[in-house]
């Protein structure tokens, strides 16, 4: 039935997909930077304000990639569980599943069919947590997460919005 999506359990965490793609976007973000730079370099400014370019560079990247290095370390080994009605996100501890699990919703925030970025939030829970589910990791199973994520009865309610990326 298209309205009620089977239950299913999914592993998520850290892949190399993931890694790749912070590692791309850290290096996309030189782009830009590199252009100021050798632009403020290679015209008539000054050599103070291609210095400032520098800095203000080199701390945004730095930044980023700090940011990114918090993210990577973020993702563990998890499962997000759908069983029907409501979304559990279960911790594992030591390769075993703890018993403890916590209740709450999983919304598409980046979708790039092969692999998703979600928010996960706990019912209760003030705090986002970002959730990282690649299709290589369990390619049997990966269409009925993307069922369960897109059924209008899964979460809320409501169907979740992709509202960064959504690609065809």
């Amino acid at each position: 039935d298209m309205h009620h999506p089977p239950s299913v359990t999914y592993p998520i965490g850290r892949t190399p997909p993931l890694r790749r793609v912070l590692v791309v976007l850290w290096l996309l973000g030189w782009v830009p930077c590199l252009w100021l730079i050798f632009g403020a370099l290679t015209g008539a400014t000054q050599a103070q304000a291609a210095m400032i370019l520098i800095v203000i560079c080199g701390a945004a990247l730095a930044a980023t990639g700090c940011a990114q290095w918090r993210f990577w370390g973020q993702q563990r080994e998890r499962q997000l569980h759908w069983d029907g009605a409501d979304w559990f996100l279960l911790e594992l501890d030591g390769g075993a599943l703890d018993q403890m699990s916590a209740v709450g919703s999983a919304t598409v925030r980046v979708d790039l069919q092969r692999c998703l970025l979600l928010r996960w939030r706990g019912r209760g829970d003030h705090k986002r947590r970002w959730l990282w589910a690649d299709a290589g990791v369990d390619p049997q199973r990966w269409h009925l997460l993307r069922c369960a994520l897109y059924s209008k009865t899964s979460g809320q309610g409501a169907q979740p919005k992709t509202d960064v990326i959504q690609r065809a």
